[in-house]
């Protein structure tokens, strides 16, 4: 699929429902293209070009372009996210040229095209955005990590996750924390974050004799906590941060650590892992604090 232009066809259409996203999925794809739908929806509210109403109606808007700055060693760098047009890629790239900037285009496979801008200095690189008229945000992937509330933060409230009994006559999972991954059962009797299907999917999760209606990227968090088990490492000399693919991180999170490059996490099929790259120990240690996934070191 042309990630590109999806992103530029949607950045003219600019908000719509499930239908319309879909639609130009379906438009876009090559014959080999495995339409998963909503693993291309996360992935492009992870790169902060769009956002969905994952929970509510299924409609989605684009985000207005700005420039996620984050504070490196003698420059700063920054992330281009939201709507994108030839003509707002041209006027950076002048900008930049006449800022001494630099201005660079990365492909990925799974995503649009990376727009990383790198300044000499804060004042340098507001300059930048105003002169092309975007917005921008200082120090943005910290930012963010510091203030989304941590996973029983969101666990306690009980609009995100109310009390809700087990569903009855779905097929039932239980996520088995030391395998990481989901395994067939046939009683939801113990303490556990179980997965039903049947013409759509529901989650719970119980613990302390109580169950609740729960995201998946809760629920598996809030059970992984419960059984004291630490999945996602942080390597200080790569400032790599890695876990299981089946721990998808909560959205707002997923965005700050991706924010740190531009770059979706690379998935490793041996270990069935995700690797997100560039992260500052700073980062980091906020992502795994409100993961309840320790700190780094």
């Amino acid at each position: 699929m042309n990630n590109n232009l999806l992103l530029s066809y949607l950045s003219e259409l600019g908000h719509g429902n499930w239908s319309h996203f879909r639609q130009a999925l379906e438009y876009l794809a090559d014959d080999e293209d495995d339409l998963y739908r909503t693993v291309k929806a996360r992935q492009l509210s992870m790169l902060g070009h769009i956002e969905f109403a994952f929970e509510g109606d299924l409609r989605w808007a684009v985000c207005e372009p700005t420039i996620a700055w984050l504070s490196r060693e003698d420059r700063i760098t920054g992330v281009l996210g939201g709507g994108r047009s030839p003509q707002l890629l041209a006027a950076l790239k002048q900008s930049c040229a006449d800022l001494d900037c630099r201005y660079e285009q990365l492909p990925q496979a799974e995503g649009p095209d990376v727009v990383l801008l790198t300044a000499p200095s804060n004042d340098v690189g507001e300059q930048l955005a105003h002169r092309v008229g975007i917005q921008h945000q200082p120090d943005s992937a910290t930012r963010l990590a510091e203030v989304v509330p941590d996973v029983h933060a969101y666990l306690n409230n009980p609009e995100l996750c109310p009390p809700e009994p087990m569903p009855q006559g779905f097929k039932s999972e239980r996520y088995d924390w030391q395998r990481l991954r989901w395994a067939e059962t046939a009683t939801t009797d113990e303490p556990g974050f179980y997965r039903f299907s049947h013409y759509r999917r529901e989650y719970r999760l119980k613990m302390d004799d109580v169950v609740r209606k729960t995201p998946p990227y809760i629920g598996i968090f809030a059970w992984l906590h419960y059984k004291n088990q630490i999945v996602f490492q942080y390597e200080a000399a790569t400032q790599t941060l890695r876990g299981p693919a089946s721990a998808t991180l909560p959205p707002l999170l997923g965005r700050a650590a991706v924010l740190c490059s531009g770059h979706l996490p690379r998935f490793e099929p041996q270990n069935s892992t995700h690797i997100y790259q560039e992260i500052p120990p700073a980062v980091a240690n906020h992502l795994l604090y409100k993961l309840h996934q320790g700190k780094a070191e």
